[in-house]
């Protein structure tokens, strides 16, 4: 990170100088969460799509993530694939963050509604 200089403009947005807007204010801009914070947010969000509550997405998510992949490869190089720490941690990361849960929606919008 670079220090923010007297003269600069305030990296809050507000398109003023920095000494004229945030400077003595606290460090951490209001609304921003801590790392703790978001740690245990995204620690939330990978147990709830390990949780075993939508199997079937599950299933179909490992078969979009894949993709044409899985037809270039072996049934045998796939699995170890699949198996590698590394490729674990993509899909979870891409699961939780890009994959629509056709379920989910239906619910919210269910909820919405009622």
């Amino acid at each position: 990170m670079t220090r923010v200089g007297r003269n600069d403009p305030c990296p809050c947005g507000s398109g003023l100088k920095y000494k004229r807007c945030c400077l003595g204010k606290s460090t951490e801009p209001p609304g921003a969460y801590s790392s703790g914070e978001r740690q245990a947010a995204l620690d939330g969000l990978f147990r709830f799509a390990a949780s075993g509550r939508f199997e079937q997405e599950l299933e179909d998510a490992d078969l979009v993530f894949w993709g044409d992949l899985a037809d270039e490869l072996s049934a045998e190089e796939l699995r170890e694939a699949m198996a590698l720490e590394q490729s674990q941690l993509g899909f979870q990361e891409w699961y939780v963050f890009d994959f629509a849960l056709a379920r989910v929606r239906s619910w919210i919008a269910t909820r919405a509604r009622g």
